[in-house]
């Protein structure tokens, strides 16, 4: 199977990193790019940067305490690149967030912590782990 090509946009340096480790640790996607800022406008570079790379999954991190602008970020990805698969990653807990992720064009909601199986459960084609 093809891996799925991933791109990473997160406000935090360390979450960027766990869900790089994270995507590149299910075997069936690699994070093509990380992105440490959210796209404010349909011509940011992000956006044609999606493009050149032919990115399968965006994952956009929505922090706890500034969700605004991921929302926006989702939104304006989804009216540039409306085939493409944008999942969103952030609190359960919040959920006027996970509808304002849905709403704005995310096809997943996952929770963080966010482990490889529940990214392999949300990936596109991938293989879903066995029951046990």
């Amino acid at each position: 199977m093809p891996e799925l090509s991933v791109v990473i946009v997160a406000a935090d340096n360390e979450q960027r990193a766990v869900l790089q480790v994270l995507v590149d640790g299910t075997s069936v996607a690699r994070a093509v790019h990380t992105q440490a800022s959210f796209p404010v406008a349909v011509t940011d570079p992000l956006v044609r940067r999606v493009q050149s790379l032919k990115a399968d999954v965006v994952l956009v991190d929505i922090p706890a305490d500034n969700a605004i602008l991921a929302l926006r970020a989702i939104e304006l990805i989804h009216q540039e690149l409306p085939a493409l698969a944008l999942f969103a990653i952030g609190s359960i807990a919040q959920p006027q967030v996970i509808v304002g992720a849905m709403r704005a064009g995310a096809r997943e909601f996952i929770e963080r912590p966010t482990t490889p199986t529940d990214l392999l459960e949300a990936f596109p084609d991938s293989p879903r782990p066995s029951a046990r």
